[in-house]
């Protein structure tokens, strides 16, 4: 024996002749007993088939002989020649005495002192591999010559000995000349069943059980029909196992024996019989394909076994003894339910074999001692795969409710847009994907410094002379389309006729139309509207100067068509976009209002802006808008940009003076940080600290022109997403990988590809969330990554 670092203890102890002659009795009896009774399918009680059973004979303790005995229910040929006069009476009764006496036995040459310091290292070692929920532990065993192997080394009651977890024998192949492939990860197990041939067994309810356990498409069935080829046959064998998509498990119904010089035989067709070392070339790719484990519900399975894992099998388990067909089957349907409970295939074996010996050791007596599991030291038993858990656990739970709380906050929703539409104007500069060719707009700011040139003490309300001189300065460069972000709504009687003769010119002589400013007053409850005189149902328009965003925002929200309600007045920048696509693009369908959609609405009743469109400030400015300061529209010799207003539609706005707004200073917005990035990349820099409100009228007008608004999508909503999909992935994956390094860095490499693909969207006008469903996947996948340690 060996265990522990390098610890190795050798005793010899002789083997009693004695135990030889009450195995080779107790496999006479278990044959007797299985031939000479009938297992109902309904009751499963024993009923006598005949006075007197059939001939067998078992008289080599070693077992075996090549007399065909497929009369009876038993999978595998056993038993030869030979009468017995005078059957016992209790069939069931002398069974148990002669399994209770080879057990007694077998324990009492195994409790010999030659082997207590074998003992004594045994329960050293397991109590010192004790674990805290005193899971068993393994005792490897190997038996040379195959006769000790036949003994039902898994009764040994050495665990009772002492104290501590329970014991386990796990059988090892004498040889083990191949190491085992290692497993590979399948999200489903794939299952190759092999069904043998014979008209007295029920080997249909094999293949029912396990049709009935794994999904369709996991499982493929072999096997003999009527009429078919047996040639055929072996070359479908063997195809299959050569399956490129591989295999998992292995199970075996029908006939077997064994065979040491060809590793065991398997009936496969009438009086057909396929060895292992037939099928060794197409086994060994098989288990280079992911073939781990292998079931073998026959008869006489030992070099089966041990053949198998000295091809590199890593796990096998077989029947040593010959075994009945309604025996093998109710082994089958506990094995199958320990299986699909995740437990593995020793688990599951230990547990069929314990039901037969708890529960139903009066209806098939001593079958609790014929299963045994082999396996290669150095691999776990196959476990199924588990299936997808979206169920999440409580720290996943409360990380997600957090996270979603949080993402509900409107500042932190503001913030965290900012930072986005920051991030894709930095991507967008980097990878070069901004517009070329010149802006169809011209904005002609009254800056602080137009107000000093102009002379004007009092910029609040503007003086519309003032206005009426850039009115006509622009109508003598051919302007088509203007747009005056002011509010005309109070009377300044000298300057309103200025005002007045000026708009009436331009449209007389030039066909010039214009959109005036408005506005709606919450306090009043009405909206503020230029006066009469400057309106004309035919060129001059009234537009709603109004935009959504708090005073220190970082998103501003585009305006929504309000045309439902009782006297409402278009967007401002959207009656300035409909008259310039009117004037330039006269066969371009007209500019799309925005209209908010149903789950917009229902945000809005929870102080959520689902979907609203926002002013994608990740477009730079030079590429949205022209502009020019007022006081140069007045210089004989004009810049370059005002010698072709013909082709631009043209806004006079307020350009950053202190007083801008209906309420001084209003009109100066705070400035997103994705504009303030841009205004750095100029050269000169501007260094300005707000944004003048014209400009954000100049990003949408462009926006309702190109009809292309950046949609956000709720960080809410791609939390749970992100949650789902990562939990459903990991349930696929199964257990992580042993390289918890590669694994972080595929994390990482994933995370990074998400928020590249989500600033790549940008070009759809899609805004997708990066920070807090990165968060998400990562609250869910460390956890799992972080268990590779403890596997």
């Amino acid at each position: 024996m060996s265990w522990g670092q390098g610890q190795r203890t050798s005793r010899t102890l002789e083997f009693p002749a004695e135990l030889g002659q009450l195995l080779t009795r107790w496999q006479t009896q278990y044959l007797h007993f299985y031939r000479s009774v009938h297992l109902t399918k309904t009751s499963e009680e024993m009923q006598p088939k005949s006075a007197e059973p059939e001939s067998s004979n078992l008289s080599d303790w070693s077992g075996g002989s090549n007399s065909d005995s497929r009369s009876d229910s038993l999978r595998g040929r056993s038993g030869g020649s030979g009468n017995l006069s005078a059957p016992p009476i209790d069939w069931r009764g002398e069974l148990a005495n002669r399994e209770a006496q080879l057990l007694h036995e077998f324990n009492r040459w195994l409790r010999r002192e030659e082997l207590y310091d074998i003992r004594a290292a045994i329960a050293q070692a397991a109590q010192s591999a004790a674990s805290p929920n005193q899971s068993p532990i393994n005792l490897y065993l190997t038996c040379d010559p195959t006769d000790l192997a036949r003994f039902p080394w898994e009764a040994w009651e050495l665990g009772t000995e002492f104290a501590g977890p329970p014991l386990r024998i796990v059988r090892v192949a004498a040889n083990l000349r191949r190491p085992t492939s290692p497993p590979k990860l399948r999200r489903r197990a794939r299952i190759l069943v092999i069904v043998g041939h014979d008209e007295r067994l029920d080997l249909q309810t094999d293949e029912r059980l396990l049709r009935s356990h794994f999904r369709r498409d996991d499982l493929r069935v072999i096997g003999w029909r009527e009429g078919g080829d047996i040639e055929a046959l072996e070359a479908e064998i063997k195809q299959a196992l050569t399956d490129p998509r591989g295999w998992d498990v292995l199970f075996f119904a029908g006939h077997s024996n064994e065979a040491p010089l060809a590793g065991g035989e398997l009936g496969i067709a009438p009086k057909t019989f396929m060895t292992i070392s037939a099928i060794a070339p197409q086994l060994a790719i098989a288990i280079n394909r992911g073939l781990q484990f292998a079931l073998f519900n026959s008869c006489k399975g030992l070099d089966i076994a041990n053949s198998l894992l000295d091809l590199g099998f890593s796990q096998v388990a077989v029947m040593r003894e010959p075994i009945h067909n309604r025996v093998a089957q109710a082994f089958l349907i506990q094995f199958l339910q320990g299986l699909t409970q995740r437990l593995d295939v020793h688990q599951s074996l230990v547990q069929a074999t314990h039901t037969l010996r708890a529960e139903q050791n009066i209806t098939y007596p001593s079958a609790h001692l014929v299963p045994s599991f082999f396996c290669h030291p150095a691999t776990q038993p196959y476990t199924l795969p588990a299936p997808p858990r979206l169920r999440p656990k409580l720290h996943e739970f409360m990380a997600v409710a957090g996270l979603i709380g949080l993402s509900l906050f409107p500042s932190m929703q503001d913030w965290l847009l900012g930072q986005r539409l920051l991030v894709q104007a930095q991507y967008r500069n980097i990878t070069r994907q901004v517009a070329t060719g010149a802006p169809p707009v011209l904005m002609v700011q009254i800056d602080p410094e137009s107000v000093r040139r102009a002379g004007l003490q009092t910029p609040w309300p503007m003086d519309r002379a003032y206005l009426a001189q850039l009115v006509e300065r622009l109508l003598a460069l051919e302007a088509k389309v203007i747009g005056i972000d002011y509010l005309l709504d109070q009377p300044q009687p000298v300057q309103d006729t200025q005002l007045t003769a000026a708009l009436q010119t331009a449209q007389r002589q030039y066909g010039t139309r214009f959109v005036l400013s408005s506005s709606y007053d919450t306090q009043a409850n009405h909206w503020l509207r230029p006066m009469a005189m400057f309106l004309h149902p035919n060129w001059a328009l009234a537009g709603d100067a109004d935009l959504y965003g708090e005073p220190n925002a970082q998103v501003y929200h585009a305006p929504l068509e309000l045309s439902g309600e009782l006297g409402a007045v278009p967007p401002f920048s959207y009656q300035v976009a409909r008259l310039a696509q009117a004037q330039w693009y006269p066969k371009r369908p007209p500019p799309t209002s925005i209209r908010p959609g149903l789950l917009t609405r229902l945000g809005y009743d929870v102080q959520q802006m689902w979907l609203h469109p926002i002013v994608d400030f990740s477009l730079p400015p030079d590429r949205m808008f022209q502009k020019v300061p007022a006081w140069q529209v007045f210089d004989p010799n004009p810049p370059d940009v005002l010698k072709r207003v013909f082709e631009s539609a043209v806004m006079i706005v307020p350009g950053g003076y202190d007083e801008a707004g209906l309420e001084p200073g209003q009109d100066n917005l705070a400035l997103p940080q994705a504009l303030r990035y841009w205004r750095h990349q100029q050269n000169p820099p501007d260094l300005r600290d707000t944004l003048p409100a014209g400009e954000m009228h100049a990003y949408l007008f462009q926006h309702f022109l190109t009809g292309r608004f950046a949609t956000p999508i709720p960080d809410a909503w791609m939390i749970l997403t992100a949650a789902i999909a990562t939990k459903l992935t990991l349930g696929l994956l199964g257990p992580p990988l042993p390289n918890r390094r590669r694994g972080l860095l595929d994390l990482t490499g994933g995370t990074a590809l998400y928020a590249l693909a989500s600033l790549h969207v940008s070009a759809w006008a899609i805004a997708l969330p990066i920070v807090l469903p990165a968060v998400t996947v990562w609250i869910y996948a460390i956890p799992w990554l972080w268990s590779s340690r403890r596997r």
